[in-house]
């Protein structure tokens, strides 16, 4: 209903979205949320904080989304990485929840010029090219140390004679200490702790996968970055 109503200015998408008015009343969210595949409320958020043709509807949106931006603001001081995740649970995917994290603090940061929104949201971006527990970067072709073994039936070289490593600009799904799947998983659980349990292995479904929906997070966030420094 947002993205519609944001696209077209039509009235009818504008009364089709007031019928959804509860959940714009439900931001600003927990910062230990974010909008995710399963929950996709904070994008429409997003677009309604940044176009919504209504000002009073934009003014509620941007109001919900910069408060949600000051909740993962103050966790940041409590990370030895920078980070606003100050949680010791690190779910599948967990580069998706921090690209996603940085989506928001970057649209906080375009919206006010606070410098704090942008710095945060830098700090998660070189938090997934490599300045991180295991010294490594969860973008193919991109760090010093990236990872190479994405579980991908043709990107599989690193295991696997006769087939291609990733090309540059694959993003692994990341730590995981919450759902050890796989074998690979299993292997490591017991010894691992939270942002540790990483393995760069083909078979890492769990820990390897490649997906759109943190690729195309991250890939915002990388984009974003160039922008800005395009901007200086």
């Amino acid at each position: 209903a947002a993205e519609m109503y944001v696209t077209t200015g039509e009235t009818a998408y504008a009364d089709d979205l007031k019928t959804y008015q509860g959940e714009l009343d439900a931001w600003p969210v927990s910062g230990l949320q974010e909008p995710n595949w399963g929950d996709t409320m904070g994008l429409g958020i997003l677009s309604l904080a940044r176009v919504a043709p209504d000002e009073s509807l934009r003014n509620e949106a941007a109001e919900g989304l910069l408060q949600t931006a000051d909740a993962y603001l103050t966790q940041i001081r409590f990370e030895g990485y920078q980070i606003p995740l100050n949680r010791g649970v690190w779910p599948w995917g967990s580069v998706g929840t921090l690209a996603n994290r940085g989506l928001i603090l970057g649209t906080a940061y375009d919206m006010t010029g606070n410098v704090q929104y942008r710095d945060g949201a830098l700090d998660l971006l070189d938090y997934i090219l490599g300045r991180n527990p295991r010294d490594i970067s969860y973008i193919s072709g991109h760090g010093e140390n990236a990872f190479k073994a994405p579980h991908h039936r043709h990107w599989a070289g690193a295991q696997y004679r006769g087939f291609p490593l990733p090309p540059p600009g694959a993003v692994s799904g990341g730590p995981n200490n919450t759902n050890p799947a796989g074998p690979v998983s299993r292997a490591i659980i017991d010894e691992c702790q939270a942002q540790t349990c990483y393995a760069d292995h083909v078979d890492a479904y769990e820990l390897n996968e490649v997906a759109i929906n943190w690729q195309a997070a991250t890939f915002w966030l990388a984009a974003w970055a160039d922008d800005i420094d395009r901007a200086k």
